[in-house]
Order: structure tokens, then sequence, then C-alpha cells
């Protein structure tokens, strides 16, 4: 048996002039050669203690840093469309507050439906929307 370590530091790899080297990833290969003889050997990822903990350290580090902008990227996404469902409600309350004012007691008063269609319709030229109830009606949007 090749002795890999000890109790207080496994996967470390003492060679004769006792430099450590850090074993991570370690396969045992075994061959048997044409005579019959068998050999053994280690393979695998090969890094001094200090290497290793380097590498440890930065893969931290770039997975704390991806979840950091995973989350950031899809976070804001979730805040653009509580954002765009908000103005959406608060363009169609105007709406209706602008037909009750104007136009009581018409179809278009108290219509919610048509009133979130025209919001959607308008959606990105509200301007022009208001502007278009202005001139039809004759009272100018509160803003």
């Amino acid at each position: 048996w090749k002795q890999m370590g000890s109790d207080m530091s496994p996967l470390v790899e003492i060679d004769r002039d006792d430099n450590k080297t850090a074993c991570e990833r370690v396969s045992l290969e075994l061959t048997m050669g044409s005579t019959g003889l068998t050999s053994h050997e280690f393979v695998g990822e090969r890094e001094s203690v200090v290497q290793a903990v380097q590498t440890a350290r930065n893969s931290a580090l770039r997975w704390y840093i991806g979840m950091f902008l995973a989350i950031a990227f899809f976070g804001g996404f979730l805040v653009k469309s509580y954002w765009e469902e908000r103005v959406f409600e608060r363009d169609t309350r105007r709406l209706l507050a602008y037909y009750k004012h104007v136009i009581p007691g018409s179809i278009s008063d108290g219509d919610l439906n048509n009133a979130r269609y025209l919001v959607w319709k308008y959606r990105g030229k509200k301007d022009k929307l208001w502007k278009k109830l202005e001139r039809k009606y004759g009272h100018e949007v509160l803003h």
C-alpha cells in the first residue's frame, strides 16, 4: 500500500524531500505488464497545498459571484414585471377616473375591460392616448 497523507492531513502526498502535494482528485491506476508484474500510479491533479487552497478559494468566489449575477439578472426581470404591472393598473385607474369625470353614466364610465384594453393598446405611447382623449372630449387629463 502507498500511504496518502496522515490522520491530520488526508489527501496530502509527502515526497522524499518533505514537499507536500495536495491531491484533491486522485484515482489509483493499476496496470499489469506483459510479464505479469503489476504497477500502480496515482493519477489526478497534483498541486501544492497553497495552490489547492487558492484554487478552492477562487472556485468559491466564482460561485458566489455567479450566483449574485444570476440573482441580479433574474431579479431585474421580477422588478421590471412588478413595475410594469403597477404602472398598468395606475393608468387603468386614471383612465376610469377620467371617464367618470368627463362622461359620467356612459358605457365607458365603469368598463374596466375597455380601460385595460386601451392602456394595453397604447403601452409605450401613453402621451398619445391622453392627447387623443383630450382632443376627443375637450377636457384635460390630470397627471
